[in-house]
């Protein structure tokens, strides 16, 4: 007679091959063509396909190596996992970083065919070649971004009031302003500079007699 622990190690055993089983099946590949495939195509082909302009997070959802291979954020779909597959994870929008379709997110209807479908195994009878795109880099492009630009030099305004400003800094601050009609506050007293600096450095008021 077979102990506990054999029992128990067969029936692991039978449950780890089941979805396998139910991978290959002509059930499974019914499921996938009646209610996965027509969702892929309508929702995800336009960015996750060969067809695609450009393919993006290097996903592609247009065959089965495509989602085992994964994308920039690594396989899309676990077979039987599907509480552990990104690609139920980003259509769930359960996470805010991470949400497919990014414009409007899917019936629950559709999320639940997908998790059912991940859950069986995830049959999939498609095979093609993955698109994989390198994004290009152009570098004429990039020396233009403005830190890579060589400081100029800016003419000095010449703000009405020349009273207020002590530094070329102060003039360029009252300029702006000016132009908006809005006048500088005025001079903060030495007891004001001294509780801004008790809060800055202790963040509590200093006492009257600190005062």
């Amino acid at each position: 007679m077979l102990g506990n622990s054999n029992r128990l190690n067969i029936t692991l055993a039978l449950l780890g091959s089941c979805s396998v089983v139910c991978a290959n099946n002509s059930e499974g590949i019914e499921y996938f063509e009646t209610h996965i495939r027509p969702l892929f195509i309508e929702h995800c082909y336009e960015c996750h396909s060969a067809g695609a302009k450009e393919l993006k997070a290097n996903l592609s959802l247009d065959s089965r190596t495509g989602w085992e291979t994964g994308g920039d954020s690594g396989p899309a779909i676990i077979p039987g996992e599907p509480e552990d597959s990104l690609l139920l994870h980003a259509v769930s929008y359960s996470n805010s970083d991470l949400e497919m379709p990014p414009k409007n997110r899917l019936p629950a209807s559709k999320i639940k065919h997908l998790k059912s479908w991940i859950a069986m195994g995830a049959p999939d009878p498609r095979e093609s070649k993955v698109k994989k795109t390198t994004p290009q880099i152009d570098l004429n492009k990039g020396r233009q971004f403005w830190s890579f630009q060589p400081p100029v030099a800016y003419p000095i305004p010449k703000p009405r009031d020349l009273a207020w400003p002590n530094n070329n800094i102060d003039r360029f601050i009252l300029a702006q302003l000016e132009n908006q009609n809005i006048t500088p506050a005025r001079g903060a007293s030495k007891t004001a500079l001294l509780r801004r600096i008790y809060f800055d450095l202790i963040g509590l008021p200093p006492s009257p007699d600190e005062l």
